[in-house]
């Protein structure tokens, strides 16, 4: 009979177990979790039963202790997400040899390594990769609609947290992206209604707040985005009803006098009030509503054409639109040293 074959050892010179698990001698495990979690996660979308159990299985116990803001992982992430051309840049997968090039993950894989990106803060900072992965995720030409909200989720997940310095810079191209998703651009063949439509639009709304708040200047210069958020109020879906309103108010904040009561150019001025007047007559509560909001964070309480909107939705039929028209309406109280604010 054959001699029974040599038993795999650690490093440690201990006998080897699974992959980021410690050896029965007590010795480390071979190989560290942030190694182990990619592989993990490949298994855990396996196609074979048993090897996707164990994989899910020990992908649960390496995540639990695992660093998820390593710029390793991170990069290791975005490679399964982007293939060769991941990490660094584009340069990088050309430059590889073809022998070394790699495709893409399968969509269950990169469906996973996305959803674990959203979790790291750091990650929402490891540009290129990241970015390029969240545009990979939405626009690719094989991503199924659940990669896609996972895109969308990790382009609101940058938006909130990445270096302010990285997101001046990359901005308007996320926004770019943003705007596509929010006009079912990269959706074409789901219904509008679905709920992988509506998840998407809602995380790009989110990130549309979150980059008024972060990069206002960047917001400020699009001259058309009011009137296509006011736009979608009329009908989006109820599920992204509240991150659509919450961009527009972010929005509004955007557009208001500096802190060292700078007017509007007369031109922007001009194109909110037909803006708001329209919105104030229309037939979707939730527009005269926001109508009512911008009259009052936008422009100041002198200002005659749109004291004259709110005179209209004082007397609308919701009693939300006439309380937020009754409060634009009421003068700003004076502060102190200052003078009044004097009625209308």
């Amino acid at each position: 009979a054959p001699p029974p074959a040599a038993p795999a050892v650690t490093a440690a010179g201990g006998p080897a177990t699974a992959a980021g698990s410690p050896s029965a001698g007590g010795e480390g495990p071979l190989f560290s979790p942030l190694e182990t979690l990619p592989h993990w996660l490949v298994a855990s979308c396996d196609g074979d039963g048993a090897v996707k159990t164990t994989g899910e299985a020990r992908l649960r116990a390496v995540a639990a202790g695992t660093d998820l803001e390593s710029h390793a992982l991170i990069d290791s992430l975005c490679s399964l997400v982007l293939g060769s051309e991941a990490a660094t840049g584009a340069a990088a997968g050309s430059a590889a040899s073809p022998a070394a090039r790699r495709r893409p993950s399968a969509v269950a894989v990169r469906t996973k390594a996305v959803s674990h990106l959203c979790r790291s803060v750091a990650a929402a900072s490891r540009f290129p990769g990241v970015l390029q992965a969240a545009f990979h995720a939405l626009f690719a030409g094989d991503a199924t609609p659940r990669l896609q909200q996972q895109g969308a989720a990790l382009a609101e997940h940058i938006s909130s947290h990445a270096a302010l310095p990285l997101l001046d810079a990359a901005g308007a191209h996320l926004l770019v992206g943003l705007l596509r998703v929010t006009r079912g651009e990269a959706t074409p063949g789901l219904r509008p209604d679905a709920p992988e439509a509506v998840s998407m639009r809602s995380h790009a709304y989110g990130a549309l707040a979150a980059l008024c708040r972060r990069a206002p200047k960047l917001l400020a210069a699009d001259s058309a985005l009011p009137t296509e958020l006011f736009g979608a109020l009329r009908t989006e879906e109820a599920g992204a009803r509240t991150p659509l309103h919450e961009a527009l108010a972010a929005l509004a904040k955007v557009h208001a006098p500096g802190a060292g009561g700078s007017a509007l150019p007369a031109q922007t001025a001009a194109r909110l009030t037909r803006l708001l007047a329209a919105s104030a007559a229309d037939r979707a509560p939730q527009a005269r509503l926001a109508a009512m909001a911008w009259a009052a964070t936008v422009f100041s309480r002198d200002d005659v054409p749109t004291r004259l909107v709110c005179l209209a939705g004082a007397a609308d039929e919701r009693p939300e639109v006439r309380e937020a028209a009754l409060a634009a309406l009421r003068p700003v109280p004076p502060t102190k040293g200052g003078g009044s604010g004097g009625d209308e």
